[in-house]
């Protein structure tokens, strides 16, 4: 296992907020995403180093083309990241 999907594996399994309050002692505030946010599933959780990607719609553009474009950015994620 690496050293990403040990880290990963470990905060997976502690609850947000130990993490989150952990950060803030460290004086890294404002780390975890906003609770606005929810899981898709009911009981979803995610852990791993954030990969920042970036798009916007583009109105009028081939459906199909952006889909590829779209699929293709997700293809550089690299393995236990958490596209952002």
């Amino acid at each position: 296992m690496t050293d990403i999907a040990q880290l990963a594996a470990r905060l997976n399994a502690i609850y947000t907020a130990v993490i989150t309050d952990i950060l803030d002692r460290r004086g890294l505030l404002n780390q975890t995403l906003p609770p606005t946010l929810l899981p898709l599933r009911e009981g979803m959780r995610v852990a791993g180093p954030a990969y920042p990607i970036m798009g916007r719609p583009a109105p009028g553009s081939d459906y199909d083309a952006s889909l590829r474009k779209v699929l293709e950015m997700l293809g550089t994620v690299p393995a236990g990241h958490v596209s952002v």
